[in-house]
């Protein structure tokens, strides 16, 4: 299992069961806080808290009852 789920998880013949998550948002909210902190805006940043998900390939069985 690997995290990041980056296109080397699908690379190879076995696929990759992986952890993603939002990297497009995280650098968009990472540059907004980086933008308000430069123009005093932020005075405390607050944690922000994103939802990884799994993504199961054929790395990984599944095991139905």
């Amino acid at each position: 299992v690997g995290y990041d789920d980056s296109f080397l998880a699908e690379a190879s013949d076995v696929k990759l069961t992986s952890v993603t998550h939002p990297k497009m948002q995280m650098g968009v909210d990472a540059a907004n806080w980086i933008v308000s902190s430069i123009k005093k805006k932020c005075e405390k940043q607050t944690s922000i808290v994103y939802e990884p998900e799994l993504v199961i390939r054929n790395s990984t069985a599944i095991v139905k009852k």
